[in-house]
């Protein structure tokens, strides 16, 4: 009873179930009758013919295979995977999984085991992978195309800038006051769009991994105070308060000057725009062992947790009427995170709600 039980326990199994000699050849000597079911060989194929499964095994996989079978008399178990010839003709991807059983001296006694069909997940295994390169393909040609855009867009745009701004400076001749202004909004209106280009090249180049660091040596506190002076305008004529506090012991740090720069010009606008009349805005750093973390805080529009995961995504902005109310495409934070990246470090983003203010993280090995 208890031996009919087994056989069926074991012909209702996915696994085949086998014993074999634990010396050369390893010829089996028991496997379940499921064999048939999967393999197509009756079980007694296997026993009277002791070569039949090492002469089965796919010829690219059958050198590895014998030569690694040795392993198991070291860990006293083994797995593997091959390629094994059905009676069909069709090979198979068997999962082989090899105990090794020893008597009391320690002397090997008998190797079971099981094999499993795992066809199926080779088959999805090489299709994703193929999926992947195709995907890795249509990425790379999304990239030069972009970059080739942007070159392409960069020169008119600096003509027209350059054109504009000798138009400003009236050096051809004056201007009445509605053609300065056409002038200068062609200009300002130029300047935006370069930025724009650069912004999309750059996260273009970081995501293609073509994105190159230069080191270098300066003081933290000076590249952030000349960054304060770059935007004091616009913080006075929004009626904001801006200070720095940078902790003494920084000091000169080494790092990517170009790249800190923009991420911390990026986080500044934020909080400058995003600010209401009358607001403040803090730019605080400080040494933690050896890390430097920069803090933006502001008295702004505040953010709720559930859009907290959105703001670091390209083109995105958390609400359609903070869109309308406040001009831009979503592209700094989305950069930001990608540079923040580059440098080893991490941001993260802290409010207590909407009309709370926020505060712009990030940290960064130095």
């Amino acid at each position: 009873m208890e031996k009919e039980r087994l056989q069926f326990l074991m012909s209702v199994s996915s696994s085949i179930i086998y014993t074999r000699k634990p010396h050369a050849g390893y010829g089996i000597n028991f496997i379940s009758n499921n064999v048939s079911q999967y393999l197509g060989y009756r079980p007694e194929e296997f026993i009277n013919n002791p070569g039949l499964w090492s002469n089965r095994i796919h010829y690219e996989d059958q050198m590895r295979v014998l030569s690694e079978i040795p392993r198991l008399f070291e860990k006293d178990c083994y797995t593997y995977e091959y390629r094994f010839r059905s009676k069909d003709g069709e090979y198979r991807w068997m999962f082989d999984d090899m105990r090794l059983i020893r008597d009391k001296n320690g002397n090997p006694t008998d190797i079971i085991g099981y094999l499993v069909d795992i066809t199926h997940r080779k088959q999805m295994e090489v299709l994703l992978r193929q999926a992947q390169l195709e995907a890795e393909l249509a990425n790379r040609a999304k990239s030069e195309f972009i970059a080739n855009m942007s070159d392409e867009l960069r020169s008119p745009l600096n003509s027209i800038i350059g054109f504009s701004e000798v138009l400003i400076g009236q050096d051809f001749g004056p201007l009445n006051e509605k053609q300065k202004n056409y002038a200068e909004h062609i200009f300002t209106s130029g300047k935006k769009l370069i930025s724009l280009i650069d912004a999309i090249l750059d996260i273009v180049l970081i995501d293609t991994d073509n994105y190159e660091q230069n080191i270098s040596f300066f003081s933290l506190k000076n590249t952030i105070n000349n960054l304060l002076i770059l935007t004091r305008e616009k913080a006075a004529n929004n009626g904001l308060k801006v200070s720095l506090e940078v902790d003494e012991n920084i000091g000169k740090i080494n790092c990517d000057e170009q790249r800190l720069t923009q991420i911390i010009y990026s986080l500044l606008s934020n909080a400058i725009k995003f600010t209401p009349q009358g607001g403040k805005v803090c730019i605080r750093a400080k040494r933690i062992n050896s890390e430097i973390e920069i803090s933006v805080y502001d008295t702004g529009i505040g953010i709720a947790k559930k859009d907290m995961d959105q703001l670091f995504q390209p083109f995105n902005q958390v609400n359609s009427s903070i869109k309308k109310e406040y001009k831009g495409i979503g592209l700094g934070l989305a950069l930001a995170k990608r540079l923040i990246k580059l440098l080893n470090g991490k941001i993260w983003v802290e409010s207590e709600g909407p009309g709370k203010g926020s505060v712009f993280k990030f940290i960064f090995p130095c």
